[in-house]
């Protein structure tokens, strides 16, 4: 929809907008290494921890494969009708 497509051109300009004009972090509220950085000053970071590699699985099995137990569910729910209020 027209909604949707400009909701997500804003998003996509303020996200560049902050990456380009962002600002020093405010060291009174933000300590280093938790401060988000911008392309201008950016965070350190790390290419890629091995301790999170379970976590990074279990969220692309997540999104690649959740999804197709939906039908299933709906299929075996005793009363279709709810199936609209459990998925929200």
């Amino acid at each position: 929809s027209a909604f949707g497509v400009f909701s997500s051109l804003v998003l996509l300009f303020g996200v560049i907008l902050e990456g380009a004009l962002g600002t020093e972090p405010n060291a009174e509220y933000c300590k280093p290494p938790a401060c988000t950085g911008s392309w201008l000053h950016p965070s350190p970071t790390t290419l890629y921890r091995v301790g999170d590699l379970p976590i990074v699985i279990g969220l692309v099995m997540v999104g690649f494969a959740g999804h197709a137990v939906f039908p299933t569910i709906r299929n075996d729910m005793e009363k279709k009708q709810h199936y609209g209020r459990m998925v929200d």
